[in-house]
Formats: structure tokens, sequence, C-alpha cells
């Protein structure tokens, strides 16, 4: 770990003519010991913008993967339903004809001698 001293400057006695200091004003500057040059800033900043282009793109990404697993699993949803509806009815045709085969009222029932349709 590195430490960075800075040098305390005071403003309040260089300039002593102008001796109108107000509230709240600034009368300290600090100086850092250290500075960065031109290239080092140019560096860090390259860096930082490639790292926040990796991260946008990670976070792209992200969603579609999840998109294709939802979409599998919607799909397999909706072949299981149509699945399951298909054979409710199969067993409500079953049924019917079963029922329908043993009741009393179809046992009781003739077949007609003649058919006429109306036009």
């Amino acid at each position: 770990m590195t430490s960075e001293r800075t040098q305390f400057t005071s403003t309040r006695y260089q300039n002593r003519s102008a001796s109108i200091w107000s509230r709240n004003q600034n009368l300290t500057a600090f100086a850092p010991a250290s500075k960065l040059g031109p290239v080092t800033t140019l560096i860090i900043a390259v860096a930082l913008v490639i790292i926040m282009a990796f991260m946008y793109a990670f976070q792209v990404m992200k969603p579609a993967a999840f998109s294709y697993e939802f979409n599998e699993i919607n799909q397999r949803r909706n072949e299981l339903t149509s699945e399951r509806d298909d054979l409710r009815v199969e067993n409500a045709r079953l049924q019917s004809l079963a029922r329908i085969k043993g009741s009393s009222v179809a046992a009781a029932m003739t077949e007609p001698a003649s058919v006429d349709y109306a036009n």
C-alpha cells in the first residue's frame, strides 16, 4: 500500500492586501505530491472502457441464455398441455361409448324401418 503525502498551502496570508474574507470561502489548497502523466491517464481510461465493454457484453448475453432455457421449457409445457387435452378427449369418448352401450335406455331402443330426409 502506498502512502501519498499532500502539500498544505495556505492562501490566507498570501494575499494580505485583499483581506476581505467571507464565510464559507475556501482558504486552503491541497496539491498532491505525485501526478499521473498523459500516457498513463490514457492507458487507464482505455482499460476502463474495455472493462466496461466486457461488463456490458456479459450483461447482454445473460438474458439470451435464460431466454433459450425459458423457450425450451415453454415449448415442453405446450407439448404436454396438448397431449393432456388429447387424452382427456379420448377418455371422454371411450367412457361415453361404454356408458351408452350399457344403458337401459339404449337397450330398449329399436331401429327405424325407414328413414326420410326433408329438403
